[in-house]
């Protein structure tokens, strides 16, 4: 009879995200016609609780507004993030 063994581990991840108010991303949203905060993709993931596949789903949409820089980095407009969660209440 050969003895088994069975090694479990968990792991947590936790992300932090820090409002610096000097490195503050407001830009003009066209589709808000204002200027508005911009979240980076995990930043919008950690701020709605949604999952990044959702976030870009709701982007495709239309739902939640968008800009791509040059170096091809997502900023997602806050205030279109706020209009959606409340509409599914998760925010």
């Amino acid at each position: 009879m050969k003895k088994r063994t069975v090694i479990t581990s968990r792991t947590h991840e936790t992300f932090v995200v820090r409002w610096e108010k000097a490195e503050s991303r407001k830009t003009f949203c066209a589709a808000c016609a204002a200027e508005v905060e911009m979240l980076s993709v995990e930043e919008a993931v950690a701020v709605s609780g949604l999952r990044a596949r959702e976030i870009f789903r709701l982007i495709e949409s239309g739902t939640i507004h968008f800009i791509e820089t040059n170096d091809g980095l997502m900023f997602v407009c806050l205030n279109s993030l706020k209009r959606s969660s409340q509409n599914t209440n998760k925010y």
